[in-house]
């Protein structure tokens, strides 16, 4: 039986997907592109902005041209069943939190089991799903529900095993990892999990995903300096103007903001902070705009993910006055974008000369591989035999094309 899964969205979309690929392969089914008529395609989608339903409805529309059975799951279906019903009346719709489910939908003799495997290098491991913030612009929030935790014991175990079969990094994920534990019994913070990996495994690398401004306490901090936690936070800003952050619903202000980013900064060497921001919120005038942009400039961070408002149905901000058109929307993405460039850029320039640990991650060409770094850059690295998952330390160097390259010092 030869099955395709196309993923859109976040990583934990990107972990769920892995779960049902790894469970599939273990039980004899093929994993195949599109191309290749598999005899299930399956979907998950996401609605994290009215782009991604529309990139949610195209991939339905090929995975049918291609005449497999079509299994729709993910974030998508939740509000839209009966549009991707009206698509084609044969495609099974599988809702968000029962996604594990259509594993026994492909074969029901398979025993699914609670395996770590991951098709990437650096594999993402779910330690929550859902959000109990009330963000005005959110959609994600309403279609994965509340914070649920998982339990240490079980992460404990998937690293473990992640660790046995050649990973040497995991990337802890979620909808809202910072309220990790909150709903446990007895309560614990995103802190306490990662002291516990560090005693209990041996894994090499611990990242973490996005984490809110407003979670990242002293304690937290202290141990960042661990060489075992990767170097690199995201802490989404959406707006550096205050009176758009309370129409947003952020539980900060751009003085917080600023202040926590500049402690990270300094308290953490030669830490990679990225940010969010949402352009064109209702209500967003140039003022406003213009303090954004101050205020990403000013600070000490190296990359920013830039995203025009898509105003989602069922969402406060749906409503709200002072809608800004597209055409605006577009003029100030293009001028983030210039300040984003000169960030990476300078960021980029300060790791020449430095080694970095890089994992190797595909083989580009008989003599060159691409990795990621502890500090969350991709770099090409220059060797004829490196193995996926490896970890290589490296000397980083300019090239004559203006970008960064890795020449292996030693493998780890």
């Amino acid at each position: 039986m030869k099955v395709s899964i196309l993923t859109l969205g976040c990583r934990v979309n990107q972990a769920e997907s892995s779960f049902i690929e790894g469970n599939l392969i273990n039980n004899g089914i093929s994993i195949v592109d599109l191309k290749d008529k598999p005899d299930y395609c399956i979907i998950n989608t996401c609605s994290v902005t009215s782009k991604s339903d529309y990139q949610s409805r195209q991939l339905i529309r090929r995975a049918l041209k291609t005449g497999s059975k079509v299994i729709v799951t993910g974030c998508y279906t939740h509000l839209n069943s009966e549009s991707i019903l009206k698509i084609n009346k044969e495609i099974v719709v599988v809702p968000n939190n029962l996604k594990h489910n259509i594993i026994k939908m492909i074969d029901d003799n398979i025993k699914i089991n609670s395996l770590s495997y991951s098709f990437n290098s650096r594999p993402y491991l779910i330690i929550q799903v859902g959000c109990n913030n009330k963000c005005s612009y959110c959609i994600v929030r309403i279609v994965r529900g509340k914070s649920k935790s998982i339990p240490i014991e079980k992460i404990i175990e998937q690293i473990k095993n992640f660790s046995e079969s050649g990973y040497n990094e995991i990337v802890l994920t979620g909808i809202h990892i910072g309220s990790y534990g909150h709903d446990l019994e007895p309560k614990v913070k995103l802190s306490d999990l990662i002291k516990t990996i560090l005693v209990k495994t041996n894994i090499m690398r611990i990242r973490l995903s996005s984490l809110e401004v407003t979670e990242i306490e002293d304690e937290f901090l202290d141990m960042m300096n661990d060489n075992r936690i990767c170097n690199h936070l995201h802490i989404p800003m959406q707006s550096g103007d205050d009176k758009i952050l309370r129409l947003m619903n952020r539980n900060y202000d751009t003085r917080f903001y600023s202040s926590k980013i500049e402690k990270i900064a300094k308290k953490v060497n030669n830490i990679n902070i990225g940010t969010d921001i949402i352009v064109g919120f209702p209500g967003e005038t140039e003022k406003e705009f213009f303090n954004t942009k101050k205020l990403i400039s000013d600070l000490p961070i190296s990359y920013i993910h830039i995203f025009p408002f898509s105003a989602r149905e069922g969402t406060p901000a749906y409503n709200y006055n002072e809608q800004i058109n597209n055409v605006e929307k577009k003029k100030r993405c293009l001028e983030l974008q210039s300040i984003n460039k000169i960030k990476k850029k300078n960021y980029y320039e300060k790791q020449l000369g430095k080694e970095l640990n890089i994992i190797i991650e595909k083989k580009n060409s008989e003599n060159l591989y691409t990795g990621t770094s502890e500090n969350f850059l991709k770099i090409p690295v220059i060797s004829s035999d490196l193995p996926l998952k490896s970890c290589i330390k490296s000397k980083i160097i300019q090239n004559e094309k203006n970008n960064l390259i890795g020449i292996p010092i030693n493998k780890i």
